[in-house]
């Protein structure tokens, strides 16, 4: 399942010092982590919220990671307002066990700096100067009939060769290989 959380620059640098693998646990007010199910709601709160919001140094940004579907069915889906504003809630007790379902990393899709926003952003990735994004890998397999799919995206090297490996264990007659993704 494909999810998104707008973010403002304290937490995307939490999820940078986590590597992009997990979200921060809540603040103690904070009853529920709620990622939303669409991009255009994450880019509606990044723009509405965060580039006023202190706390979040005048800036939004929007993340996008992909969780285990039948692990994200046990959440409710929650509309908050009109009914495009869907977002999945979960308990903040139990975050820590969400993040260990994400599978790969987390991506930053957009940046959007209000007017009082004082840093830079590197055009390319979305992100402040000074914090960087690990490189990341897909796997990919390759049938008989020469058919290329991506299997899975958003893994550390280590991570893909692995997955390689593993797969072609199996015996079958696929080849598969490990790639860099472009950011």
């Amino acid at each position: 399942m494909i999810l998104y959380r707008p973010v403002g620059l304290r937490e995307l640098q939490l999820i940078a010092g986590a590597c992009f693998r997990a979200f921060p646990p809540r603040l103690a007010h904070q009853s529920v982590f709620y990622p939303v199910l669409t991009r255009a709601y994450a880019i509606e709160i990044a723009c509405d919220w965060n580039t006023k919001d202190q706390a979040s140094d005048y800036i939004g940004f929007v993340t996008r990671f992909q969780v285990d579907a039948e692990f994200a069915s046990r959440y409710e889906v929650r509309v908050a307002g009109a009914s495009r504003h869907q977002e999945l809630w979960v308990p903040a007790v139990e975050l820590e066990l969400f993040n260990q379902h994400i599978v790969g990393a987390i991506s930053v899709e957009a940046a959007f700096p209000g007017a009082l926003y004082a840093g830079r952003l590197d055009p390319e990735t979305h992100l402040p100067s000074g914090l960087t994004t690990p490189e990341l890998w897909s796997v990919w397999r390759q049938d008989d009939h020469g058919t290329q799919v991506e299997v899975s995206n958003g893994l550390y090297e280590a991570e893909a060769i692995s997955l390689v490996a593993k797969l072609e264990a199996r015996g079958h007659r696929q080849m598969y290989w490990a790639k860099r993704m472009k950011v």
